[in-house]
């Protein structure tokens, strides 16, 4: 989520989050303290691979995120869910039409 705060900058997603969020700069700052070294460790995943994803998802024409009730029914997935959710916000994928 660090690495998507840090994407954000782009015009579409600074109207996407003044359009539907509050509280950004609470989280921006709850956030300084996961940097993309902390979150790789925590995650598993390389630091080119996170840091990477986000702008991927934040670029493209129509993105999607899915799960399935296996996270929802996880001791983590309302977390989990909030954090696909703070994704697609901060990268302006939220009411944006798909592929037509």
């Amino acid at each position: 989520m660090a690495v998507a705060a840090r994407a954000s900058r782009s015009k579409r997603s600074t109207a996407c989050v003044g359009r539907h969020t509050t509280g950004f700069d609470e989280l921006a700052h709850f956030l300084e303290a996961y940097t993309p070294a902390r979150v790789a460790e925590i995650a598993g995943l390389s630091e080119e691979l996170l840091c990477k994803t986000p702008f991927l998802y934040g670029r493209a024409r129509a993105g999607i995120i899915g799960w399935t009730m296996e996270v929802n029914l996880n001791t983590l997935g309302t977390a989990t869910v909030n954090a696909a959710c703070n994704l697609a916000l901060l990268t302006g994928n939220i009411g944006r039409a798909g592929n037509d």
